[in-house]
C-alpha cells in the first residue's frame, strides 16, 4: 500500500472508529450508490464489510471497529493465523482479530475476561486503538490540555496525548476531549484534511476544514450541517471523492 493510500487508510480507520451514530444517509445517495462506493475502496483494500455487509449505516461496536482497524493497516492474514488465545469469553466472531490484538498490545478487555466486543466505540476508545497500532509512542508532552483527561493512570490518558501532539484530533471545545463522544462532519473532514497534509487549526477549524473538503470536490452532492453527526455511508462517500 502506498504512502497517500496508507494515510487515507489510517483516516479511514479514525473516522470509523470514533463510534459514528446513525443519521438519515440519503444525502450521499441512494444505497446502491452508497454500496458501488464502498466496493470501490474495498477494490483497494482500504474498507471492507463484515458477514452482514458494508451495513454503512450502523454504529460501529468495538469488535468492529477493531477488525476495520485490522484489516486496514494490511494485518489481516497475521490476524486470522494467530493461535494464541484471548482470555475474554464473550467474544466468538472475530475471535482470531481479538485474540491478535490482545496478545500484540493493540487492545485490553473491559475486565479480565470480558471484550464486550458489541459495546459502541468511544472517542477514547478510538484514539488507544490507534495510539497502540503506532507502537505506544511516548507523547511529547506529560501534561493534558484537557479537563476532562486528568486521571494520569487511566488507560487512554497518553493515547490522548499522543494524539493531540501529532495533531491527528482535538478536543470538543470548552476544554473537553469528549471522552464519549461521538465525531461529527467537521471533525472527520478536518482528520482527512490533516492527514492530507492540509491545515484545519485555530478558531476557524471547523470552516477551514469543510472548505478544504468542498475545494477538494469531497463533500460535491452532500447536504449536511458541520455539527451533525456522520453515518458510515457518508464517510465512505468522503473517501471516494477523494480518491477518484
Amino acid at each position: 500500500m502506498n504512502l497517500k493510500k496508507r494515510i487515507l487508510s489510517l483516516a479511514l480507520a479514525c473516522a470509523l472508529l470514533m463510534g459514528l451514530l446513525v443519521v438519515p444517509a440519503g444525502a450521499s445517495g441512494s444505497s446502491d450508490e452508497s454500496t458501488k462506493r464502498a466496493d470501490q475502496l474495498a477494490s483497494l483494500g482500504l474498507f471492507q464489510g463484515t458477514g452482514g455487509g458494508y451495513q454503512l449505516d450502523a454504529v460501529p461496536t468495538r469488535i468492529q471497529g477493531l477488525v476495520m482497524l485490522i484489516r486496514l493497516l494490511g494485518l489481516e492474514d497475521e490476524a486470522l493465523a494467530c493461535t494464541e488465545p484471548s482470555p475474554f469469553t464473550d467474544v466468538s466472531w472475530g475471535d482470531n482479530y481479538v485474540s491478535y490484538a490482545y496478545q500484540n498490545g493493540l487492545t485490553n478487555g473491559t475486565s479480565a475476561t470480558t471484550f464486550s466486543p458489541g459495546n459502541a466505540v468511544t472517542r477514547a476508545e478510538a484514539v488507544t486503538f490507534l495510539w497502540r497500532a503506532a507502537g505506544s509512542p511516548v507523547p511529547g508532552t506529560s501534561r493534558s490540555p484537557f479537563a476532562d483527561v486528568t486521571d494520569t493512570g487511566a488507560y487512554y490518558y497518553r493515547a490522548v496525548l499522543w494524539a493531540s501532539d501529532q495533531g491527528i484530533t482535538g478536543g470538543v471545545g470548552n476544554g473537553q476531549f469528549g471522552l464519549s463522544a461521538t465525531l461529527t462532519y467537521d471533525q472527520i473532514l478536518a482528520m482527512l484534511c490533516r492527514a492530507s497534509g492540509g491545515t484545519a487549526s485555530g478558531g476557524d477549524w471547523s470552516a477551514a476544514a469543510v472548505s478544504w473538503a468542498a475545494e477538494n470536490g469531497l463533500t460535491e452532492g452532500l447536504t449536511f450541517s458541520p455539527k451533525d453527526n456522520c453515518p458510515r455511508s457518508d464517510v465512505v462517500y468522503c473517501l471516494w471523492k477523494q480518491l477518484a
